[in-house]
């Protein structure tokens, strides 16, 4: 089947709905739609169904009802070859360590493009350690992955599927394992692949995640699910409902952006400022506490 990566939407979803066991849905009716270099960040609760909806979409679950297109064509009609030339998908879980090189591991994204008995050449190499370095993984390349720890070999799988070159990509919890000044290099990658013309969906449990890449942000709330852009979705009343918390979303001015906070429920540990926030962040906090 040829599929034509300039069709737009990239991604179509339409009504739909999931259930792991007869009648009792996961979530229903759900639709949205992506365009060529869009981000959607998938926020919610545990078991609200974020990585259920990222696995239907990469098709290893089938969905009750409802359909899902890429480039305009049904995703049940798509052969595995072409779809892993349309998406790559980094799973939640590190994978098991193997004996495998991190170079050789990561040249496996080139597969779907190779003819078959095909190995890799001088150039799927060379993609290979250009994305390694974009991670800052290139001093791990003649590593073997099981001397890697749990968040580098999430680095390691994320350099592997931005080695496939897929226009389509599918991060779950991408940031998971990973230390602050990573999940936030992750987040910036994010932002330039978009700048590519990359599409980009991923699970995440950060909520500020949205804010910082920009783009949508798909909501798991009060069994619902609420699609649009993350600046106008993120709101107070929202946290309160994904999480069961009083949260509040502010405009700080000295980071120049909305962040969301959790309001902690001890009125004492309110009052005193927080390691690192000088006094006039805290009078910026009290001044804004109502601002949603």
């Amino acid at each position: 089947m040829y599929i034509d990566f300039n069709k737009s939407p990239v991604l179509s979803v339409e009504n739909l709905s999931f259930a792991y066991e007869k009648g009792q849905y996961l979530f229903k009716n759900l639709h949205f739609h992506l365009e060529k270099g869009q981000i959607l960040q998938i926020l919610g609760a545990n078991g609200a169904g974020k990585t259920t909806l990222l696995n239907c979409i990469a098709g290893q679950l089938h969905a009750n009802q409802g359909t899902i297109r890429l480039f305009g064509q049904d995703l049940s009609q798509i052969s595995r070859l072409e779809l892993a030339r349309c998406m790559a998908y980094v799973p939640q879980l590190p994978l098991s360590a193997c004996r495998f090189k991190v170079i050789d591991y990561t040249v496996m994204g080139r597969t779907p493009h190779l003819k078959a008995l095909a190995s890799p050449g001088e150039e799927d190499y060379r993609l290979a350690q250009n994305y390694l370095a974009d991670l800052h993984l290139s001093h791990l390349a003649e590593k073997t992955m099981d001397q890697l720890s749990g968040g580098e070999r999430q680095q390691v799988q994320i350099a592997r599927a931005l080695t496939q070159q897929s226009p389509l990509i599918l991060l779950d919890e991408p940031a998971n394992h990973l230390d602050y000044g990573n999940q936030h290099r992750i987040l910036g990658l994010m932002t330039d692949l978009a700048a590519q013309g990359y599409t980009l969906i991923a699970t995440t449990h950060m909520p500020d995640a949205p804010l910082l890449t920009g783009g949508m942000v798909g909501i798991f709330a009060g069994g619902e699910f609420l699609f649009g852009p993350s600046a106008q979705m993120l709101t107070g009343p929202t946290l309160e409902s994904m999480y069961g918390i009083q949260g509040k979303v502010l405009e700080i001015a000295e980071i120049g952006r909305k962040a969301c906070f959790c309001l902690c429920p001890n009125p004492q540990h309110r009052s005193k400022p927080a390691n690192g926030l000088n006094k006039s962040t805290t009078k910026e906090l009290e001044k804004n506490e109502n601002v949603l």
